[in-house]
């Protein structure tokens, strides 16, 4: 008698079965009985796929996986770059918020995964790392950060760890050596911790000082400032239309600038704005109509001299600064115009015949990226300053607009 067998196949790899029934893929991934491999299966399918498996995210056990699934979909950018070193930094930027030698912190600190063994460590390695750091133990935390071989995760755990630090005196310090191996995305993982701090930012600027090293509290304490101005602008905007404290002032004006980008006359609604000393001008309206481009993401040769200090809410883009506040208020108003959409030109061009170096290259700068084809710009191919001719050329966009987005302080 030939006896006939037959065999059920295996079932489909999650990950090649999402590309084309996502819905099929997730409740596989669910259906498995597993723990161990439903969660081993689940975080294949959350970095293969970041932020587009929140249906998943939603149907996992609540502990260390269904949180990391919520924090991927939260921060997808971290998964779909190329894979990068815990350490390395941005290649093309030339903004450093913390000083290059002293992102080496953790270069050779040995990893160390602790009680965290298994099939799917991970997880457990970030809550361990938390645990370490919120116990004032920076090295465990390190060790367990280490411990997770994938480079992206490395830098999340140091991000996530830093973030989650509990209010106290070590928190900036802590927080910042921290971020010091969060990578590419060390700045990032400044701007969550700072947006953590409690007190008014005179009180946050005095514990940055006091944590860091001059050139780095520097930095840091003006993107605090931005912050601070962007989330004042969209949760108490009369705020900005009295006086701040030194250091808050060009934080002041550039919110300002950039909050009055949403009206017909952005020029006449800032110049009332800025000089109404407290009382409301009818005429600010909320920030829309813009969108957020790099407009001053790389120093060309001679440029690195120019002070300048973040300018968008999450210190992406930037601005040059001058301690002469009517100089100041302009170069605001300059870089906010270089956001408006749809661009307006008049103020730019009358810009350009600045007696003022620094507003003619600001201008410049501007005009070659948002109106390339600008007649004006051939004035200011004869500039007798190097700088403003540098930026004359037209065709030399930083980088190509990103979607406009509401303003979120975080």
């Amino acid at each position: 008698m030939l006896l006939l067998s037959c065999s059920t196949p295996p079932p489909p790899d999650p990950v090649a079965r999402f590309r084309d029934d996502p819905d099929g893929a997730i409740a596989q991934v669910l259906a498995l009985a597993e723990p161990a491999a439903r969660d081993a299966a689940a975080l294949r399918l959350i970095e293969a796929f970041p932020g587009q498996t929140e249906a998943l995210c939603a149907g996992l056990d609540p502990g260390p996986v269904r949180e990391r699934c919520a924090r991927v979909h939260e921060r997808p950018h971290l998964w779909t770059a190329a894979t990068n070193s815990p350490r390395r930094r941005d290649p093309d930027a030339d903004q450093r918020l913390l000083s290059e030698g002293l992102l080496d912190l953790w270069a050779e600190h040995p990893a160390d995964p602790g009680a965290c063994t298994g099939p799917e460590p991970r997880p457990c390695l970030t809550a361990a790392a938390a645990e370490a750091a919120a116990a004032g133990d920076l090295e465990t935390a390190a060790a367990r950060c280490l411990a997770a071989e994938d480079p992206r995760w490395q830098q999340e755990c140091f991000f996530r760890t830093a973030e989650g630090l509990a209010p106290g005196p070590r928190q900036v310090q802590d927080g910042v050596d921290l971020c010091r191996g969060a990578g590419r995305y060390a700045p990032q993982c400044v701007g969550h911790l700072l947006l953590a701090l409690d007190g008014d930012p005179v009180t946050r600027a005095q514990r940055i000082r006091a944590a860091l090293p001059e050139a780095d509290a520097d930095r840091v304490v003006a993107l605090m400032w931005c912050q601070y101005a962007h989330a004042t602008a969209a949760e108490d905007p009369a705020a900005l239309l009295h006086l701040w404290p030194d250091e808050g002032e060009p934080h002041r004006r550039s919110a300002l600038a950039l909050a009055s980008m949403g009206a017909d006359d952005p020029v006449l609604t800032y110049t009332i704005a800025l000089e109404s000393h407290g009382a409301p001008p009818p005429l600010v309206l909320p920030p829309d109509g813009r969108t957020e481009r790099l407009l001053w993401h790389q120093d060309r040769p001679g440029e690195e001299a120019i002070p300048s200090i973040p300018f968008l809410h999450n210190g992406a883009d930037r601005r040059p600064v001058s301690p002469n506040p009517t100089t100041d208020a302009r170069l605001a108003l300059l870089s906010a115009l270089g956001h408006r959409e749809p661009f307006l030109d008049d103020a730019v061009v009358q810009a350009l015949s600045s007696d003022e170096v620094v507003i003619r290259w600001t201008a410049a700068r501007i005009l070659a990226q948002r109106a390339p084809e600008h007649p004006a710009l051939a004035k200011a191919a004869q500039d007798p300053s190097p700088l403003v001719v540098g930026r004359s050329r037209p065709g030399l966009a930083e980088r190509p607009p990103k979607r406009p987005r509401p303003q979120d302080p975080r």
